[in-house]
């Protein structure tokens, strides 16, 4: 039951300078992020006791430096990718920016079982593999594990460990959007999870708070 995770964001990567991307799984890291990845490595006091990435490449890079550190330690890949709600194929080759509008339209129908098409999630099975996360993790029965994956995944954990049920998680996915937006998670942030003895789950996140409505409401610039 006890466990000790550290849920790490992935390094900056080209999607987060505004790059088109092909695919969710698939973009890379920018050579700011790859000497990120690299800082991140060395700077590092705390041996894991096993290393998880996600399968998406940028994750995966992000990792690669940590487990050079420490080749002993166990390094595997586990399904905490990121939450991919629109039809890659239909928006291969265009950036956050062109994808908001029908990320807009997504979140604002907030229907927990839609899905755009078959590589697409609908909310709740995204949900499901976060509750599959932290099922892995009360049985891996360890810690340190350091988990190398994504903003939405993280917040997606954060939520789960608020709320009573996977059920409740999904049906109140207009309210996690909401929070979801509220505050962001910075490229390497990390966000502790730990869960002692008795079953209860102490949370430590590293928010950056984004205020840019309550600027506008008070500016008259």
């Amino acid at each position: 039951m006890p466990f000790d995770a550290l849920f790490i964001r992935h390094a900056e990567s080209l999607a987060d300078v505004g790059a088109p991307t092909d695919h969710p799984a698939t973009y890379a890291l920018t050579e700011r992020g790859r000497q990120q990845a690299a800082t991140f490595a060395k700077a590092t006091v705390v041996v894991p006791r096993v290393i998880v990435h996600s399968s998406y490449l940028r994750a995966e890079q992000t990792a690669q430096p940590l487990a050079a550190r420490f080749p002993s330690v166990h390094t595997l890949a586990l399904p905490i990718h990121e939450f991919t709600y629109l039809d890659p194929a239909q928006w291969r080759g265009t950036n956050a920016k062109q994808r908001l509008e029908a990320a807009q339209a997504y979140w604002g129908a907030a229907d927990p079982r839609s899905q755009a098409s078959e590589e697409a999630e609908s909310f709740y099975e995204f949900l499901a593999r976060v509750e599959a996360a932290l099922a892995w993790l009360e049985k891996t029965n360890t810690g340190p594990i350091f988990l190398f994956c994504h903003e939405v995944f993280i917040r997606a954990i954060m939520w789960r460990c608020m709320v009573p049920s996977l059920e409740l998680a999904a049906n109140t996915m207009s309210a996690f959007r909401a929070w979801q937006l509220s505050a962001s998670l910075p490229p390497l942030s990390m966000t502790r999870v730990v869960c002692n003895q008795t079953g209860e789950i102490v949370l430590s996140p590293p928010f950056r708070f984004k205020l840019t409505q309550v600027e506008a409401k008070g500016s008259s610039a």
